[in-house]
């Protein structure tokens, strides 16, 4: 329990705080918290797609060496053609989308069933820890605009037991998200600009 809320609880803010050290102060400072900052004199930038790489990395490694897990729901090929008709195919920035769904549909789901079980309650965390996720953008619109996002991934995970179709569907309304002018939002530069 611990770990989950470490990784999909504190990380996030955590994360959030390191792009934008003045607002993650300010927030720091409101809770009484006047000895920590989060400038630490690095480039804004820096946290975000390493912290990605290394929990993608970190959980795809332990999916792969548990017994108890299932691989094919990493790819599941044969499944995610199953559904491919169904998901527009275009490419999207896979450094975003299809990590997301390891750590936050693969990895969740697989990892903390012992705790939270398979049903509304493990659903229902598994969305808003991914709509939380987005507070590194530092704006109310897209933790909002994720949630039905988080809704519609589970889903897709838990229906075709395949990460790689979930993080398809995901960059496919990523590219949506974008093209209907909404990308500000959820881009992490803009993130860092402010």
């Amino acid at each position: 329990m611990l770990e989950f809320v470490g990784l999909y609880v504190l990380v996030p803010p955590a994360i959030a705080g390191l792009i934008q050290p003045q607002r993650g102060d300010a927030v720091l400072r409101r809770l009484g918290i006047m000895d920590l900052s989060f400038d630490l004199g690095l480039p804004r930038g820096l946290f975000v797609f390493p912290v990605l790489l290394l929990t993608f990395l970190s959980m795809l490694l332990y999916l792969r060496l548990d017994p108890t897990f299932d691989n094919t729901n990493l790819w599941g090929w044969s499944r995610f053609k199953r559904d491919f008709k169904r998901i527009i195919t275009i490419f999207y920035p896979w450094v975003s989308a299809y990590p997301q769904e390891i750590t936050h549909r693969a990895f969740f789901f697989h990892r903390y069933r012992s705790i939270i079980g398979d049903g509304r309650l493990a659903f229902a965390l598994n969305v808003l820890t991914f709509s939380w996720l987005h507070i590194t953008m530092w704006n109310w619109v897209a933790i909002i605009m994720t949630i039905p996002a988080g809704i519609l991934f589970a889903h897709t995970y838990r229906k075709s037991e395949s990460a790689l179709a979930a993080g398809f569907e995901h960059a496919i309304y990523g590219i949506w998200v974008f093209f209907v002018g909404l990308g500000y939002f959820v881009f992490t530069g803009n993130a860092n600009a402010g």
